[in-house]
């Protein structure tokens, strides 16, 4: 073989070996890219979701007593609606790097994993964590500040130790990893029915896990109850409302549910459970369907004096519902004029623009909106200036006050002149006494629900008290 061939072979196997080594590189550098995407959050740089669940995990492999910190920063949608996502997105930044400075000098793994929500992994039993827990509230609620000033947000912090698994309930270190994340979340939604306008933290305890528990056996209980027309366990009862007008009554519809291991559930946790099932708008339409069965059935000798009241939840509140209505109506349109919805306060700081058109479209099909719970939150006259109402509803809360309370006496006077003003009907709640009644009256309350008249009854029992009223005339608001 010549000279020349062999220096050829060499230069080839040079290059060939470059070759390897480049791509070996390249190799390596996009597998380290990937990596990093995989553990990182790309907007604030800390570690992500799965960094905090890998470090679990080794926790727990190497049998480390340790405790997870769960952060929420309760309202932070305000931050992108009221200022926008560039704000929220430099908020979020701060919050991050305001976080990996107080958990560095401890060596505790700090995470963002979700939207705004992050977590801490402390080493500790959990016990004494004090001396973290609040410097990491004040530090963390001054970066919000800084950001978004004149609004204080607040924090929900959920922790769980590690000490509370029972190691023998579990079968593997992911498992383990997985149920103290799930503990720390059960600890946070506890800590975010606290309110709004406070930092609040709590600490798992055994009974969430039962609760929870509870809650997807409700869950999956009441999507069969909804699906099957011949359950009894899910029911509706009516709540009368006595108007000034003798002609006329109206109810509030209200679901109930008799479990036959819980006995009565809650008509709140009916709703909530309803709502993060998925099940809102099913479990409205449903309640609904039970409003044109009484109106057709045992109130159909009446049914012309009869208002009824809806409370809508969140996600039934939406542009299907038009829908749902004509089609349950479809053979009685004439009585969509008897349905008022009830939505509150909250319902509607989402989206003014959309609510206020939807609100238009019932009206167009003879349904009236009525504001509910009017008094209890800080936008309650906000809202009035932006949308319309047919109604309002005064909170129980002011109606108790009155008599010990001068202050809320001249409030619930001072919004039934506005309302009437307004040209807006005032429906006054939890009426029990004839001296609530009567301080009422003379304010120019339209409206009176409440134990003095009735608790809520069924179909057939409501059918029963409506008869007497509408025969004696409106005694029940005589003062006689």
């Amino acid at each position: 073989m010549s000279r020349s061939t062999n220096q050829s072979h060499v230069h080839r196997d040079v290059y060939t070996h470059i070759s390897l080594i480049y791509f070996a590189f390249r190799l390596y550098r996009n597998s380290s890219k990937q990596q990093e995407l995989a553990w990182q959050d790309r907007l604030t740089g800390l570690p992500n979701r799965n960094y905090l669940l890998d470090c679990l995990y080794n926790a727990a492999q190497r049998n480390l007593i340790h405790t997870l910190i769960l952060i929420d920063i309760r309202r932070f949608k305000d931050i992108n609606d009221l200022m926008g996502y560039e704000q929220g997105d430099t908020a979020l930044m701060k919050l991050a790097n305001q976080l990996n400075n107080i958990c560095l000098p401890y060596g505790y793994p700090c995470a963002r994993i979700s939207s705004n929500e992050f977590a801490v992994l402390a080493y500790s039993d959990g016990r004494h964590l004090s001396f973290f827990t609040q410097p990491l509230c004040d530090s963390l609620r001054h970066a919000i500040d800084s950001v978004y000033p004149g609004h204080r947000l607040s924090l929900g912090i959920g922790i769980a130790k590690s000490l509370d698994i029972d190691a023998h309930s579990v079968r593997n270190h992911w498992q383990l990893a997985n149920q103290l994340l799930n503990n720390a979340d059960l600890a946070l939604m506890r800590a975010k029915q606290a309110p709004v306008t406070k930092d609040s933290i709590d600490t798992f305890k055994t009974q969430y896990e039962q609760e929870a528990q509870q809650r997807r056996r409700l869950r999956d209980e009441l999507k069969a109850h909804l699906a099957d027309p011949y359950q009894d366990k899910l029911y509706t009862v009516f709540q009368p409302i006595v108007s000034a007008d003798p002609n006329r009554l109206g109810c509030e519809a209200l679901v109930r549910w008799h479990h036959p291991e819980y006995g009565s559930i809650n008509p709140e946790i009916i709703v909530t459970v309803a709502e993060e099932s998925g099940l809102g708008q099913r479990l409205g339409a449903w309640i609904l369907q039970q409003v044109h069965q009484a109106l057709n059935t045992e109130w159909q000798s009446i049914n012309t004096h009869i208002d009824v009241a809806v409370n809508l939840s969140d996600s039934f509140f939406n542009e299907s519902l038009i829908a749902d209505v004509i089609s349950i109506f479809a053979k009685h349109p004439e009585q969509r004029k008897q349905l008022i919805f009830e939505i509150t306060e909250t319902m509607t700081l989402d989206d003014m623009g959309r609510l206020s058109l939807l609100m238009n479209q019932l009206r167009d099909v003879g349904i009236r909106i009525a504001l509910d719970d009017f008094g209890t939150g800080w936008s309650s006259m906000a809202v009035l200036n932006h949308l319309s109402f047919d109604k309002v509803k005064i909170d129980r809360s002011f109606v108790t006050g009155m008599a010990n309370t001068p202050r809320q006496q001249v409030l619930v006077d001072t919004i039934c002149h506005m309302a009437h003003q307004l040209k807006i009907h005032v429906v006054a709640e939890g009426v029990e006494t004839r001296e609530q009644l009567i301080s009422l009256q003379q304010m120019g309350v339209d409206e009176f629900q409440g134990y003095f008249f009735a608790k809520p009854l069924s179909a057939i029992d409501f059918y029963a008290f409506c008869i007497e009223h509408l025969n004696q005339k409106n005694v029940l608001l005589s003062n006689d």
